[in-house]
């Protein structure tokens, strides 16, 4: 067919992490690691046998985690953003005779601990919440605006809407042009939700009560990992530069899992599962979304090793897999992906520029009436995508039209797609085409084990699978989907053998 003409040198790269301790608790390069201070001290809180009056020992606990770290209470003895004049100031000390101090970590005890602002304490270290040993501690809400260096590890974040509030997430970390920016804020082991039991809910009722988000954060350096979000409307909104996004379990959501509008973000490694959109919601539902916001352009974002699946068979209730639809993209690494969906758009890439696109499996859960694709398209104002890598995908059919197209060793069931060297249009339909494309029409039954219908989604590749050593080594991501390493010659898809 044609040669590899792709003007810039793409290869596989995730953006950096930084975990420098054996064990340590993974965050994005240059941001702040939590590590245990040999100076702390431990405080204890407890709604059932607490006090406001207490000195917050676990003797004499606090009574709620909303009282001990009320501003009015000035408990924590730390910093906060000032002004001068029209400018925003450095941090200076607040509350120094208080006894929370950086360093210092506070044990939640079981109970409802309320509605918790923690905003404007600019820590110089973390400051860690944690539950108990044994305990679940309930948390309705919480603010954090113009903070630093906040942990929370063990929380069940868990609200209901306030019927005038139609636009706060149910925990909610805010850089602010006045107050402060935020940064350097983990959450680790939580769960955020409206209510465990949602049986009686009505499609309106997954627009109307829950928080707009349950997770949505601004702040530089968040670390969102290993939490669990259900019965929600979007579960997370990542609005911060330098932010991982990794291991986190997303079902049973009215709209969104994870929507991202920052640069050097990691999205990697999480399970988005069981969309609840309904006819009652006027917006489009995706597993991960990214757009821009004021005219940025989104940088050096890697979106990894995610596994977005709904086999929901009704008609109006779907989830797209990973769309980029508006924005400015430059940087953009998408790979070991798993899509299975019953829509239309599985990946769908408008206007990216310098992707890399390599080993994602995207199949359709209705494939005679929805053939799922993987897509890579000009932007809405006609701007082409440029300098983008399609390689070792699988899918149920794939679709790019890019200037600098390198495509190669892609596989398929219906359709591939492609933008040629000389600008012909290339169609396969069956068998197969230059640099390794090829359909293949029994693709489906060569799984290990796929019926929707049942419910059973064993992709990797069985043993008469087009998809075993066809692909191309060069550029391709050195573990599969599951962490598995890759041999060569490397499988297509997300699965390595």
């Amino acid at each position: 067919m044609r040669a590899h003409r792709l003007v810039c040198a793409l290869t596989f790269g995730l953006v950096a992490i930084s975990a420098s301790r054996a064990g340590a608790l993974e965050v994005a390069a240059g941001c702040d690691e939590p590590r245990a201070s040999a100076y702390g001290r431990t405080f204890f809180v407890d709604p059932e046998r607490g006090d406001k009056s207490n000195d917050g020992s676990e003797q004499k606990p606090w009574r709620t985690l909303a009282e001990a770290l009320d501003p009015a209470r000035r408990l924590v003895s730390t910093r906060s953003y000032g002004r001068i004049g029209d400018s925003l100031g450095p941090p200076a000390p607040i509350n120094p005779e208080g006894p929370i101090k950086p360093g210092d970590t506070i044990v939640l005890m079981s109970g409802d601990h309320g509605a918790v602002n923690a905003s404007r304490y600019v820590n110089s270290d973390f400051i860690s919440v944690i539950a108990g040993q044994g305990q679940t501690p309930l948390v309705r809400s919480l603010r954090l605006l113009a903070s630093s260096h906040w942990l929370f590890r063990g929380v069940k974040f868990q609200g209901i809407r306030p019927e005038n509030d139609k636009s706060s997430p149910l925990v909610g970390v805010q850089s602010h042009d006045w107050a402060g920016p935020s940064d350097n804020v983990v959450f680790v082991d939580n769960s955020f939700s409206t209510e465990d039991d949602v049986q009686g809910w009505t499609p309106e009722d997954w627009v109307m009560r829950p928080y707009a988000t349950g997770f949505a954060s601004t702040a530089r350096c968040t670390t969102l990992v290993n939490n669990h979000f259900y019965n929600l409307r979007d579960a997370v909104g990542i609005g911060g530069d330098k932010s991982l996004v990794q291991g986190n379990v997303i079902e049973d959501m009215g709209n969104d899992g994870i929507d991202m509008t920052a640069s050097d973000i990691v999205i990697r490694g999480n399970v988005i599962r069981s969309g609840r959109h309904t006819p009652a919601e006027p917006l489009h539902a995706d597993g991960i979304q990214g757009w821009t916001l004021r005219g940025a352009t989104s940088r050096n974002v890697v979106v990894d090793s995610n596994k977005i699946v709904n086999l929901n068979p009704a008609e109006d209730n779907y989830l797209q897999g990973i769309s980029i639809f508006d924005g400015k993209w430059d940087g953009l690494t998408v790979t070991n992906n798993l899509v299975i969906t019953n829509t239309w758009s599985g990946i769908t890439l408008f206007g990216v520029a310098n992707a890399l696109v390599m080993n994602n499996t995207v199949i359709a859960a209705r494939p005679d009436k929805y053939p799922t694709w993987l897509s890579i398209a000009p932007a809405k104002d006609k701007t082409p995508s440029q300098h983008v890598l399609v390689r070792n995908n699988l899918a149920t059919q794939v679709l790019a039209d890019s200037e600098g197209l390198a495509f190669d060793h892609n596989l398929a069931a219906k359709l591939i797609s492609f933008r040629a060297a000389d600008g012909a249009l290339v169609k396969i339909v069956k068998g197969g085409a230059g640099d390794n494309n090829i359909v293949h029409p029994g693709l489906f039954k060569t799984f290990v084990d796929f019926d929707p219908n049942a419910e059973k989604f064993d992709l990797r590749p069985g043993p008469s699978s087009p998809a075993l050593r066809a692909g191309a080594d060069k550029g391709a991501p050195p573990t599969d989907i599951d962490g598995r390493p890759r041999t060569t010659p490397v499988d297509i898809g997300a699965y390595a053998r």
